[in-house]
């Protein structure tokens, strides 16, 4: 996994390309202490480059939730496609995140 940032005042917006599994655990990290970053209000997950998740990706994106809520931060995702589109729908992320699809 590979991403980029955009910041628009409150907002960080990430670009997620390739693929988003266990192994990325350490650059999750990195993703998971933007949310203390105080400028950050919404955290948006673009993934419309990415191009498979695993269920640990999913665990962790439960993670970065449960963190956003304890700070009031609020994360959103948009562009998940294909095999992504699917797991998140499977998951029932839509009950738990504000989602848009491709």
């Amino acid at each position: 996994m590979d991403y980029t940032t955009d910041w628009r005042d409150s907002t960080c917006r990430l670009n997620i390309k390739g693929t988003f599994t266990f192994s990325d655990n350490a650059k999750f990290r990195e993703i998971l202490s933007l949310l203390k970053d105080e400028k950050v209000a919404i955290l948006e997950l673009d993934l419309s480059d990415l191009q498979f998740i695993d269920s640990a990706a999913l665990g962790m994106l439960l993670l970065l939730h449960d963190e956003a809520q304890k700070k009031q931060k609020r994360v959103s995702i948009s562009g998940a496609q294909g095999q992504i589109k699917k797991m998140l729908q499977l998951s029932n992320f839509e009950e738990i995140f504000n989602i848009s699809y491709s």
